[in-house]
Order: structure tokens, then C-alpha cells, then sequence
């Protein structure tokens, strides 16, 4: 039994590994893609600085709203 969980683990293990490899290769490739078309684009150029602020805003708005939703659920007990 010990050996099943064991293997588990090292699948859970490689198929994490794989997965972030791919999506890190995605966002490279993305990227290259993106600033090509910035340094063509007036609109994006003045946009894609903007681009980290809002996705920043959306993960901290995120959280609030886990947070409340938690604690309200915490309260409610």
C-alpha cells in the first residue's frame, strides 16, 4: 500500500512539474508574441504598462472577497 502512495506522489509530483514547464513556455512565447505587437501598436503601447496594475487589483479583489466570504461563513458558525 505504502508503494501505491508513494508512486501517487511522484505522478502528483511530475505531472505538476510538467505542467508548470508548459505553462512557463506558454507565457515566454506569449510574451515575445505580445511585445512584437506592442512595439507596432500606439493603443497597446500605451496599455500594456497599465497590464500588471490591473491584474494585481483583480488578485487582491479576489482575495477580499475569499477573505469576507470565509469569515462571514466563520461568524455564521
Amino acid at each position: 500500500m505504502a508503494t501505491f502512495h508513494n508512486a501517487m506522489v511522484a505522478a502528483f509530483g511530475s505531472g505538476m512539474a510538467l505542467t508548470l514547464t508548459g505553462v512557463g513556455l506558454i507565457v515566454l512565447c506569449g510574451r515575445d508574441a505580445l511585445l512584437d505587437r506592442v512595439s507596432r501598436s500606439s493603443l497597446l503601447h500605451t496599455w500594456t504598462p497599465r497590464i500588471p496594475l490591473f491584474a494585481a487589483s483583480a488578485v487582491v479583489a479576489g482575495g477580499v472577497v475569499a477573505s469576507a466570504l470565509a469569515a462571514g461563513q466563520i461568524l455564521a458558525s
